[in-house]
């Protein structure tokens, strides 16, 4: 039995045997649903501050709890601690969307079976649209991977959950998708695929799945260095913890502590064929208002490259790295966000520092990435700015040709020909800004502008410009729309300064059912 193998059966064996008497289980919540944003928000406040931000998708349960905690506090509408308005019209948002977690954890019994949500996406888009790859602008990131086509795109899924007793979970996430024009030149694509689908165990030590989710892993709210549902979802197997840690600390203080890891192959249509690639992210909070997370992930073997205990060493220390030996590819570093106020004015800042190399047993040739968050700005009630930007150019001296790119590994940190991390891609920059209005508990407005280049040590560069307006609308108890126009600006197209063209891109989105 091959080695990685061994590991990873001895592994799953050591955590099922510690499972504990507590055992509740849940799915995860959709990346950039309205639940995702609406605990981001709530925590660039200040609170739910037992959920790890660094580690997505957030974990229902861990959310739960903390919003229990909160109400505790400050009873049912936030309103007996003097919860800012923003503060309690968040509650009430995130308290609809985790109902059925609240009432687990209050000893409620769930269904055995459910569908827990039907969703409709249309896409017109009218222009000229790249899907990415190492050295080219991408139109349309941070869709699961998802090829949209000139003219209209429609994706139709549902989502089934199936639980047995409160300690296993099997969640399937079947898709449809027809476009008028498929890649290949045909005049219409239509498919049927499992889009994410997992089995999970949960013990009192670690939860356990396999299968296909996407993961989101750093503080960016636009995109982040080292993972992000730029891809199709990774089929995996996935040790983490979804209820954190607490443990005690003197001066009665307590650290807050959890961990993801996981293991997978990626694709066969590549140099060296069917990688494996893994990933180990540690988050900490030492003080409520400070999180931490380190994080590191790596590729090996593929083709004819061996695949041992020796070269798992390497890979997990990061020595040998740029030698004949070197294990692989690897990224690794740390990223983190405050949060707190000055005066009545609630912030977040955070900040993402990964290398592609080691040297000295410490990460190097660093990308970075930084941002922060104003909720309520200025006094105005239900209005939010963020701001963010990232490179990969290099830090503290600029380099051509590191990030995203490997000499053993041609291809890059890619699958399936699209960049794991950021999609702004390698020797470039991205900046973001967005204005956010809730307007009521049911209405949440935005208008954001984001600038992307590439190419920045070539003589002609690539930039990409987005202009997007878009409104999320709750119809009822659980049926919401989203309308999203994105105008979009590109120059100097794969490198060439004359190719210049501009896109109009109309989004529209119903969710029938649970967040």
């Amino acid at each position: 039995m091959p080695v990685y193998k061994t590991l990873l059966i001895s592994f799953f064996l050591i955590v099922m045997s510690a499972a504990g008497a507590y055992a509740v289980v849940s799915y995860h919540v959709p990346l950039h649903s309205r639940l995702d944003d609406d605990i981001q928000a709530l925590q660039g406040m200040g609170y739910l501050n037992e959920v790890i931000a660094g580690s997505r998708p957030f974990l229902r349960l861990a959310a739960a709890k903390a919003v229990i905690n909160i109400i505790k506090e400050t009873g049912p509408d936030g309103g007996n601690n003097d919860l800012p308005p923003l503060a309690r019209l968040l509650l009430k948002r995130i308290e609809r969307g985790l109902k059925e977690e609240i009432g687990m954890i209050q000893g409620t019994t769930p269904p055995l079976v459910e569908l827990k949500q039907v969703n409709i996406q249309a896409v017109n888009l009218d222009g000229t649209f790249t899907n990415g790859g190492l050295n080219e602008l991408q139109s349309i990131k941070y869709q699961l991977g998802r090829v949209y086509k000139e003219g209209l795109n429609i994706y139709g899924g549902i989502s089934l959950l199936g639980r047995y007793r409160d300690a296993a979970l099997l969640y399937l996430e079947p898709e449809f998708q027809y476009a008028r024009w498929d890649i290949t030149g045909t005049d219409e694509l239509r498919r049927l695929r499992l889009r994410q689908g997992y089995l999970k165990f949960h013990t009192e030590y670690s939860d356990i799945m396999f299968g296909n989710v996407p993961l989101w892993w750093g503080q960016g709210y636009n995109g982040t260095l080292l993972l992000t549902d730029n891809i199709e979802p990774l089929t995996m197997l996935r040790l983490y913890k979804e209820d954190p840690f607490i443990l005690s600390l003197p001066f009665n203080r307590q650290l807050i502590l959890t961990y993801d890891f996981f293991i997978t192959k990626l694709d066969a249509d590549r140099e060296l064929p069917r990688p494996l690639f893994w990933g180990l992210r540690i988050g900490f909070k030492p003080v409520p208002s400070w999180e931490i997370g380190i994080a590191r992930t790596a590729m090996l073997g593929g083709g004819d490259r061996p695949v041992n205990l020796k070269t798992f060493a390497k890979s997990f220390t990061g020595s040998g790295e740029n030698t004949p030996s070197e294990a692989g590819n690897q990224i690794g570093g740390f990223d983190t966000n405050f949060t707190g106020h000055l005066r009545q004015q609630h912030f977040k800042i955070y900040a993402e520092l990964y290398g592609e190399d080691e040297a000295g047993l410490f990460p190097s040739r660093y990308a970075y990435l930084a941002g922060f968050h104003l909720p309520d700005i200025a006094g105005l009630t239900g209005n939010s700015l963020r701001a963010e930007y990232a490179s990969t150019t290099g830090w503290p001296r600029k380099r051509q040709g590191v990030w995203y790119t490997h000499h053993i590994y041609t291809d890059g940190y890619t699958y399936r020909g699209r960049i794991m991390g950021h999609g702004m891609g390698p020797d470039a920059d991205d900046f973001f800004i967005q204005w956010e209005n809730y307007f009521s508990e049911y209405v949440k407005g935005n208008l954001s502008f984001e600038r992307n280049r590439i190419g920045l040590f070539n003589p002609v560069k690539s930039e990409l410009r987005n202009y997007s307006a878009g409104i999320n609308l709750t119809l009822r108890q659980s049926t919401e729309l989203t309308a999203t126009y994105t105008f979009q600006e590109a120059e100097n197209l794969d490198f060439s300064s004359d190719r210049d063209f501009q896109n109009n891109e109309i989004w529209l989105q119903i969710v029938f059912g649970s967040p």
